[in-house]
């Protein structure tokens, strides 16, 4: 994979609309255990979509189904196995800063399946007590320039192709130094119901 600071065409927005659902079924995941039923998330127009349906849970994760509306207006459902689990830095594809604290509960993977297309998600968080341009410098050197930098945020995202992608970001968060990591791997044009804007 090469670190993609200088990508030509924009990734799909597909692609990043995947990284958004997952870090809501990360939460949702960590809502489902001992749980069923139907959760849904109001958007501004006062409609209940999309919703969660959970299907199995237990102390290790879960099978969900995320009903919407696709980005052509067209209903989408999409079915979700969730784990919780500790991934390693090659599961990961990328680097880990050192001595970097794993955040209990944060690993997961999950494979998302919609319109007989898959997506795989590998997902955990890191915590470090140095300050944030050390961590930011760390990995500027072992990964290059970063897509995006701000005063107490910087984001990485490498390609491998059209079927894998991971992002790295750095950002501060309560006085401690946070790493997120993110890999997908599958059909990066997978159809997602949207999620709601939450801006305004």
């Amino acid at each position: 994979m090469r670190w993609t600071e200088k990508r030509k065409r924009p990734f799909p927005a597909a692609t990043l609309a995947a990284i958004s659902l997952f870090s809501i079924l990360l939460v949702c995941g960590s809502l489902v255990v001992g749980c069923g039923g139907k959760e849904a998330v109001e958007t501004p127009e006062g409609s209940m979509e999309p919703q969660v349906s959970v299907e199995m849970a237990d102390e290790s994760g879960g099978s969900l189904t995320v009903e919407g509306t696709g980005p052509s207006g067209e209903p989408v459902q999409a079915k979700v196995d969730i784990r919780r689990e500790k991934p390693g830095e090659g599961d990961l594809g990328a680097p880990v800063y050192p001595k970097a604290q794993y955040s209990q509960d944060s690993g997961a993977t999950a494979r998302v399946s919609a319109e007989g297309k898959e997506l795989h998600l590998t997902a955990a968080d890191f915590i470090s007590s140095d300050p944030y341009r050390t961590v930011v410098d760390w990995y500027r050197k072992k990964i290059g320039e970063p897509l995006m930098s701000l005063a107490e945020e910087t984001t990485w995202i490498k390609s491998g192709g059209e079927r894998s992608l991971v992002t790295v970001t750095v950002r501060v968060q309560e006085g401690k130094t946070w790493i997120n990591i993110r890999r997908l791997d599958g059909d990066l044009d997978l159809p997602l119901p949207q999620m709601p804007n939450t801006s305004e």
